[in-house]
C-alpha cells in the first residue's frame, strides 16, 4: 500500500508531502478493458488546501493541476454529515510506481461549489487518510486554477497565406479523382494469366490492415471483389515507422507487370527545373493528397488479403508505368499556367507570389492537397537536393553534411 494512503492521523497528514498528480499510465493494465488506470505521484511542494462545499457540506480539498480524477479519502467521506450513496466502479487507482491498486470503496456524483461557480462531478472514495483533491479539469472549471498559455510560432503564417488557405479550404479535405480523366492500362493479351499465392499477413498487424482497408474503401480507393478473378496478386504489409498503429500496404505486381504495356512520358530534368526557376523570388510547393490515388483507373489484378479479395479503383503503386502516367496527367492538368510545374505529386509554383489561378485550376480539376506538406510564399525552397533562392541555387547542406563530417584517413591499410 502506498505511503500516501496509510492509516495515519489528520495531524500527521499536515506535515507530509501532498498528492500533486494523478495521470494515466499506459504501462499498467486492468482486468477490465473499459476501466481507466491512474497513478498518484508525490511531490515535496505542498499544495494550497481550499474549503469547498460538496452537496452543501464544507470539505477541505486540494486543487491539483496534475490530477485526472477527483479523490475523497475514507476519513473525509466518513465525516460527511450526509454521505452520498457509493456506486461500484471498475476504475483502478495506482500509487506511484506500484502495480498494486489502491482500494477504491466506490464513487458518487455530487455538486461542488466554489465562491463563484458550481459543477456536477464524480468523486472516487479510497481507503485511508491521504487527503482529498480535485482534478485539473474540476479545479479549472471552478476557477481555482488560472491557465496562462504563451503560444509562439516558429513559422508564423502570413495574412496572405492565411486568407489563401481559408478561401481554398475545400482543397485540403477528403480525396477526390482528377476530373474527366481515366487511366487506360494497355494489357498484352498473349501473356498467360497468373493467380499468385497469398502471402500470409502477420497476426499482430491484422487489425491495422483491416482499418486501412476500411479507410481505402470509404475513400473509394478500393472495392470488394466478387466472382471470377483471373489475375490475383499478393500484398506485403509493413508498419509505418513514423505513424504508430498504421501500416503500408504494397501489392506485388511483378507478375501482372509482365502483361502491362509500358507508357513512355519524359519527366523534366533537374537542369530544366533550374532554368525555369531562375529569377523567381517567391516559391510555393503543393503536395497532391495520396498522389496516385487521385487518378481513376481499373487494376487488371485483384489483391489478396486475409479478409478476401479487393481491387483498386484508382492508379496504384507497383504498376511499372505508374510514375510516367501520373507525371503526364498532372503536367497536362497544369498546362497553360505560367510559373507552375510538377515532379510527380509535388507541384512547384514560383514567381512573385502564389497566384489564385493556380489553385483555381486544381479546384476545377477536383484535386486535393495535403495541407501539412504544402509550403506557401517562401523566399527559399529545398527541392531535389538543392536550395532555390532569388539569388540563385546552392546544394542543400543537409545532403552533404555526412561527406563534410567524414574523418580524414590516417592509415593506408
Amino acid at each position: 500500500r502506498s505511503k500516501l494512503y496509510s492509516n495515519t492521523s489528520k495531524q500527521q497528514i499536515k506535515h507530509r508531502p501532498q498528492v500533486n498528480e494523478i495521470h494515466t499510465d499506459n504501462n499498467l493494465t486492468s482486468s477490465d478493458e473499459d476501466s481507466y488506470v491512474y497513478t498518484i505521484r508525490l511531490h515535496q511542494k505542498l499544495m494550497d488546501q481550499k474549503k469547498k462545499k460538496i452537496n452543501g457540506q464544507p470539505l477541505t480539498v486540494m486543487a491539483d493541476s496534475g490530477a485526472s480524477i477527483n479523490v475523497i479519502d475514507e476519513v473525509d467521506y466518513a465525516n460527511m454529515s450526509q454521505q452520498p450513496k457509493l456506486l461500484q466502479t471498475d476504475v483502478q487507482v495506482y500509487p506511484y510506481r506500484s502495480p498494486k491498486p489502491l482500494p477504491v470503496l466506490g464513487i458518487f456524483h455530487a455538486t461542488i461549489k466554489s465562491t463563484t461557480k458550481a459543477r456536477k462531478e464524480t468523486f472516487y472514495v479510497v481507503e485511508g487518510a491521504g487527503g482529498s483533491l480535485l482534478s485539473w479539469k474540476t479545479s479549472q472549471g471552478l476557477g481555482l486554477i488560472k491557465v496562462v498559455q504563451q503560444v509562439t510560432q516558429d513559422n508564423p503564417v502570413e495574412p496572405f497565406v492565411e486568407k489563401l488557405l481559408g478561401d481554398y479550404d475545400d482543397l485540403f479535405h477528403g480525396l477526390r479523382k482528377l476530373n474527366n480523366f481515366q487511366v487506360t492500362q494497355h494489357v498484352d493479351q498473349t501473356v498467360q494469366l497468373v493467380a499468385q499465392s497469398h502471402f500470409r499477413i502477420p497476426l499482430h498487424i491484422h487489425k491495422e490492415l483491416e482499418k486501412q482497408l476500411e479507410c481505402d474503401e470509404s475513400l473509394d480507393v478500393i472495392e470488394n471483389t466478387e466472382g471470377l478473378s483471373p489475375w490475383v496478386s499478393p500484398i506485403v504489409v509493413i508498419p509505418k515507422p513514423k505513424s504508430l498503429g498504421k501500416v503500408r500496404m504494397c501489392v506485388d505486381m511483378r507478375q501482372a507487370n509482365i502483361a502491362i504495356k509500358r507508357e513512355c512520358h519524359i519527366p523534366p530534368t533537374i537542369n530544366e527545373i533550374i532554368n525555369d526557376l531562375n529569377g523567381a523570388k517567391a516559391f510555393n510547393k503543393l503536395d497532391i493528397n495520396q498522389g496516385y490515388n487521385e487518378l481513376e483507373s481499373w487494376c487488371i489484378t485483384a489483391l489478396s488479403t486475409h479478409v478476401g479479395l479487393r481491387r483498386y479503383k484508382c492508379l496504384n503503386f507497383g504498376i511499372s508505368c505508374t510514375a510516367e502516367i501520373f507525371q503526364n496527367a498532372i503536367h497536362e492538368t497544369l498546362s497553360g499556367l505560367k510559373g507552375a510545374l510538377n515532379i510527380s505529386d509535388d507541384i512547384l509554383v514560383y514567381g512573385v507570389s502564389t497566384g489564385d489561378h493556380n489553385l483555381n485550376r486544381l479546384r476545377e480539376k477536383k484535386l486535393t492537397l495535403n495541407k501539412q506538406k504544402c509550403i506557401f510564399s517562401k523566399s527559399n525552397l529545398e527541392f531535389s537536393g538543392y536550395v532555390f533562392t532569388e539569388n540563385g541555387i546552392t546544394i542543400n547542406p543537409k545532403k552533404i553534411e555526412t561527406i563534410h563530417d567524414i574523418e580524414t584517413l590516417t592509415k593506408t591499410t
